[in-house]
């Protein structure tokens, strides 16, 4: 995806970025902010980038791929603080860098993995997931620097308020490399 095209999809349904505001509903909000990000994501893995962004599938049903979502994050998340926590006893350094790493190269697009295919087995796919990455880190760079440009452009708008339901879009990117480089087939919503 050309970086223009990434700044114009949000506006191509500008209904769409109305949905950012759910994060506001209290305990309940960010789960259904999680699972509109879900819809975003398959969206854009299936190939409707050029529809914009996907119709909200209702309160409940995003709730509920939300919470999904975040529960399947758990095991990830507790490996890897414990793993750092264990490094951190020895240096720190070392987990530091171990925790950059993580960050730019294993959880975005594991991140979207799970999106994708709504399996908690998909967070621990590291070899599948290392291999999308070093195989085409080029593309997987030039991903990255699209997204933290999008991220800081939608930054600044935030100041006129635009730019902070952007912000929920910045992964169209990572999910649009993950379509170009992945042959996995997309899970349909249940």
């Amino acid at each position: 995806m050309k970086f223009i095209d990434g700044l114009k999809y949000p506006f191509i349904r500008p209904k769409g970025l109305t949905n950012f505001f759910w994060i506001l509903v209290p305990i309940l909000g960010i789960f259904v902010f999680l699972g509109y990000f879900v819809d975003v994501v398959n969206s854009i893995v299936s190939g409707n980038s050029q529809s914009g962004a996907p119709i909200f599938r209702g309160f409940g049903e995003s709730l509920k791929e939300g919470i999904m979502f975040f529960i399947r994050t758990i095991p990830f998340v507790f490996i890897l603080t414990t793993i750092l926590f264990g490094v951190g006893m020895f240096s720190e350094s070392l987990t530091t860098s171990i925790n950059i790493l993580v960050s730019l190269i294993y959880t975005p697009m594991m991140s979207i993995n799970l999106a994708v295919k709504k399996d908690i087995s998909a967070t621990f796919e590291i070899r599948n997931i290392l291999e999308m990455v070093f195989k085409n880190i080029g593309k997987y760079s030039s991903t990255l620097v699209k997204w933290y440009a999008y991220g800081f452009i939608a930054l600044i708008l935030s100041l006129v308020l635009i730019g902070l339901p952007m912000m929920l879009f910045g992964a169209i990117y990572l999910a649009d490399f993950y379509r170009e480089v992945n042959s996995v087939p997309v899970v349909q919503n249940n």
